[in-house]
């Protein structure tokens, strides 16, 4: 099972780049991300970043929310 947390692209690159270290630094079980169309009518977009167990999800959670 994989756990998906979802952020916005409009949110500055600089931060993405940041939370993009941060689970590779501190979440052993980060699988990878990547940028989707979450919203067909209102064609907001996210990044998704991949988690294997809930424990680093959940961190990096708390973390980026």
């Amino acid at each position: 099972m994989s756990y998906i947390f979802y952020s916005p692209i409009s949110k500055p690159f600089q931060e993405t780049e940041e939370m993009l270290k941060y689970a590779k630094e501190t979440c052993p079980s980060y699988i990878t991300n990547d940028a989707f169309y979450y919203h067909h009518t209102t064609g907001e977009r996210y990044y998704r970043f991949y988690f294997g167990n809930e424990k680093d999800y959940m961190l990096f959670v708390l973390r980026w929310s």
